[in-house]
This record gives structure tokens, sequence and C-alpha cells, in this order.
């Protein structure tokens, strides 16, 4: 999971939080498995000296697909008018087959 954004001198800090979904579904509770190795809450800064876009802010790699995933972006404004801005993000699944190839030609 990548999401990617904007930096530049009006953009400031902002968090990053990404858990497993509570196994009762709640979402709004806050209450997840953070088995990802991430702390709850780890923070990042979007200032940078020019604008950019499309921007790596985030990326987490190993994600179990056979659960849902909660991911929250929080902007932390140092000053007025600091915000984080996504332009996207991309979520890719990786699937390995361990079965073999059966080919028809002799060998």
């Amino acid at each position: 999971m990548s999401i990617y954004g904007n930096v530049g001198p009006n953009h400031g800090p902002y968090s990053v939080s990404l858990t497993y979904s509570p196994d009762d579904g709640n979402y709004t509770t806050g209450e997840g498995d953070y088995s990802y190795g991430l702390p709850q809450e780890t923070l990042f800064n979007a200032s940078f000296t020019f604008n950019r876009t499309k921007v790596l802010l985030f990326h987490a790699a190993n994600i179990n697909a056979s659960r849902a995933t909660i991911l929250i972006l929080k902007n932390h404004p140092e000053k007025q008018g600091d915000s984080v801005s996504i332009d996207y993000s991309v979520t890719s699944r990786y699937v390995t087959d361990p079965t073999p190839i059966q080919s028809s030609f002799p060998v």
C-alpha cells in the first residue's frame, strides 16, 4: 500500500496509523491489531522548500490480504495553513501459486 501526495512550504506534519480491523468489525473505536510493527501513530513531515506532487508519503508491505486493514492519515499542522494533500494511493496484491506448471511437451 502506497500513498502519494504533495510536499512544499505550505505542507507540514502528518501521522499515519495502520491496523487490522477489530474482530468485532467496529472501526470507530480505534482498537485494532497493531501487528504491522508500527506504533499506533507514526509521525511524518511533508514540509519541503519547493512544491512537489506525486511524492511517496507512506508505504507498507506484507499486509495480510485476508484481513480488513484500516489506514488513518491525520494532519498535524505546526503553523496556520499547514496541510497534507493526497494525490492518489496504490494497493497491490502479489500472489504466488505453489502449484507447478505442467508442460504438455515431452521431456
